[in-house]
């Protein structure tokens, strides 16, 4: 067995060195992965195992082939869920996973948070965040990403709690002024200044063409362009943003959907045939709550919980497709070990979908040594939430409990109960690629035309810099 790992010069690895570069575990001759943060892609052939944390640096030394049922379901989804990239033969290990090598094989499992019925202490929960922020004691370059929502307004003032000096940044999106506004208050109330970002559609257009051409990979999230536009360049190196608590702690829209499900959905059903006839403007608030319902109304008449879920995500539902089988199955299996939906939902979010997702907004921050602090996805966090019994976290349709109970404690009457409001992102040269969704030759509906037309862009990108990689090894060949 032979390792190598490719940054970009091809280099003959032991695995301790391995296990260094990406700060692995190794235990009982598996080797353990936590880091969100980690990006680990592999290829094997017959040589032995190439490892780099840059597809790039793999296009120079092999050719890339597109996956065409992969990348079906990116553009419907905007997802690739781990251990598959959008390349044939070429696999990523996600966080909360670990892995052997044998045989010139890499062999994967899942890593599961240890489950229990457990109460939730407010003050425990309280603490574990408290102590997430103890690096930004000492210093003033602190910055806090504050949408005005829940899990950001909690930071900002157990933030302030520990006297910690901070200023704010927050987003003004279209349609979003008054979310602006709450968030311009709370900061004020917490006398931490407030950065405005307005975002630049032209330089968000040249962030997505700058990273693919520089990654070979997808993105995932339409929100990495504003997150690196708006981050980068400030003069701040502690960044702190409450990502993850939605998934984590159960207040994810999908929380409601399943329950829903699970009571109700025999009444949606007939709504399903009216709703799905409209395509739904997300330009306006109105326009993202009726899109949400849409959806919600479309997955509810699936039959069972799993497919429920999937169509949740825009996974077109086609049992012949082995991905879609692959994350099915996977979603069964999470369930076998906890037995309990909501977990299900929590685990499958936190760890195959904003891992992948979400978590790419931060790379360019942490490449420009920022230091990205999420406090919602530390283990110590992980581990607490989800050794407490579901009833702590998620009651009927009353999601995020925790955050819920400990923001009213900060700022009573503010932040609304389970309110949210979907982030929505414009982007120039949009083609309208939608009619184009096909798999095996039959037409699909696209459920949600701005992720396609994100996504069909994101490839049309990366196929000109794989023929133009192509044409670079070919030249290299005939030069030989």
């Amino acid at each position: 067995m032979t390792l190598y790992y490719v940054n970009p010069d091809v280099k003959e690895i032991k695995l301790s060195s391995l296990l260094d570069y990406y700060e692995l575990d190794y235990r009982d001759g598996w080797i353990y992965n936590h880091n969100f943060f980690n990006k680990i892609y592999y290829l094997e052939n017959s040589e032995g195992i190439y490892f780099t944390n840059n597809l790039k640096n793999l296009s120079n030394i092999f050719q890339f082939e597109i996956d065409e049922e992969i990348e079906f379901y990116y553009k419907n989804t905007g997802l690739i869920i781990p251990p598959y990239t959008i390349y044939k033969n070429i696999y990523r290990i996600g966080p909360y996973t670990m892995f052997k090598i044998e045989d010139n094989k890499i062999i994967i499992k899942d890593i599961f948070p240890k489950s229990n019925k457990n109460k939730l202490d407010i003050e425990r929960f309280e603490k574990i965040i408290e102590k997430s922020l103890f690096e930004l004691k000492n210093t003033s370059m602190n910055v806090i990403t504050l949408s005005g929502g829940a899990d950001s307004s909690l930071l900002t003032a157990i933030s302030y709690k520990n006297n910690i000096y901070a200023k704010t940044i927050t987003c003004l999106m279209d349609g979003l002024e008054h979310e602006y506004n709450k968030a311009r208050k709370i900061s004020a109330q917490f006398n931490y200044p407030n950065i405005k970002y307005i975002p630049d559609s032209d330089k968000l257009n040249s962030i997505v063409k700058h990273y693919i051409s520089n990654t070979f990979e997808p993105i995932f999230d339409s929100i990495y362009p504003v997150m690196t536009n708006m981050l980068e360049n400030i003069e701040y190196v502690n960044i702190l943003d409450g990502q993850g608590a939605d998934s984590i702690l159960m207040g994810l829209p999908h929380n409601r959907l399943v329950g829903i499900y699970k009571n109700y959905m025999k009444f949606f059903r007939p709504l399903v045939q009216v709703f799905e006839k409209y395509e739904i403007n997300k330009g306006s608030r109105l326009g993202r709550y009726l899109f949400r319902l849409q959806k919600a109304l479309s997955s509810l008449a699936h039959n069972d919980v799993y497919e429920c879920l999937l169509s949740s995500l825009n996974f077109p539902i086609i049992k012949e497709s082995n991905y879609y089988m692959f994350v099915y199955k996977k979603l069964t299996e999470i369930n076998e070990h906890y037995k309990d939906i909501h977990k299900v939902v929590s685990y499958f979010f936190t760890f195959k979908v904003i891992s992948i997702r979400e978590i790419q907004k931060y790379e360019s921050l942490i490449t420009n040594k920022k230091n990205v602090i999420l406090p919602f996805l530390e283990d110590a966090m992980i581990n607490y939430i989800f050794s407490l019994d579901t009833n702590e976290l998620i009651d009927k349709l009353n999601i995020k409990k925790p955050i819920y109970d400990l923001i009213n404690n900060y700022l009573p009457g503010i932040i609304k109960r389970n309110q949210t409001s979907p982030f929505f992102v414009k982007y120039k040269d949009y083609n309208d690629y939608k009619y184009d969704n096909l798999f095996n030759g039959k037409k699909y509906c696209v459920r949600d035309v701005d992720i396609y037309n994100f996504t069909s862009m994101v490839i049309e990108q990366l196929k000109k810099h794989i023929e133009i990689s192509s044409h670079k090894q070919h030249a290299g060949r005939v030069m030989q």
